[in-house]
């Protein structure tokens, strides 16, 4: 009875922990980082902050004396317009699906990519199309850089000769324009 007792005891525990979690608020749904993005000219770093609306992007970079915000727009791609579709490709659905009903995921795999999948298998990438240059001449400390993914905001704070500084980058995609305000100082 006494070990009954206990193992209900330990259900009730658990139960009562989970339904706290399940109810809890997770918080902030924000990336950040304590230093700004390297910046390589041939090609845009992924540590980069992305912003978009669907039709324009941009990566912000979060530099102190320098911000560097790279931009596209999807007409400007490696690539050019035309049917991605894989000639024939119905006639495999049948077999692929019996090999993913027979736990086969490689033969299923093999299948979709030589017979179902786009040509070619990946869409062609996005170039960047400008890059707007921001100096501020001054540097700081207490920097953070981030990304609000629930305002899909990428912004910049940091510390310089007593001032703090917040640049705050987003875009609108009703308004069909990437927002850069100037850095807002505020004392």
């Amino acid at each position: 009875m006494k070990g009954k007792r206990l193992h209900l005891t330990a259900i009730i525990a658990l139960l009562t922990i989970f339904s706290q979690i399940v109810g809890a608020d997770p918080g902030p749904m924000v990336l950040f980082y304590n230093s700004a993005a390297v910046y390589e000219s041939d090609k845009t770093s992924n540590a980069a902050l992305p912003i978009g609306n669907g039709k324009l992007a941009a990566m912000v970079y979060g530099g102190m004396s320098e911000e560097i915000i790279q931009f596209n727009e999807d007409t400007v791609w490696a690539g050019a317009p035309h049917n991605y579709s894989h000639a024939g490709a119905a006639a495999y659905l049948q077999q692929i699906q019996s090999y993913v009903w027979a736990a086969n995921s490689a033969g299923a795999w093999n299948v979709a990519k030589n017979n179902f999948m786009s040509v070619p298998l990946r869409q062609c990438p996005y170039q960047p199309t400008a890059e707007l240059r921001l100096t501020f001449g001054h540097s700081g400390s207490n920097y953070r850089r981030q990304l609000d993914l629930s305002t899909a905001t990428a912004s910049v704070a940091y510390t310089a000769n007593g001032v703090t500084y917040n640049r705050e980058c987003f875009a609108s995609y009703p308004d069909h324009v990437i927002v850069v305000p100037p850095a807002n100082p505020a004392r």
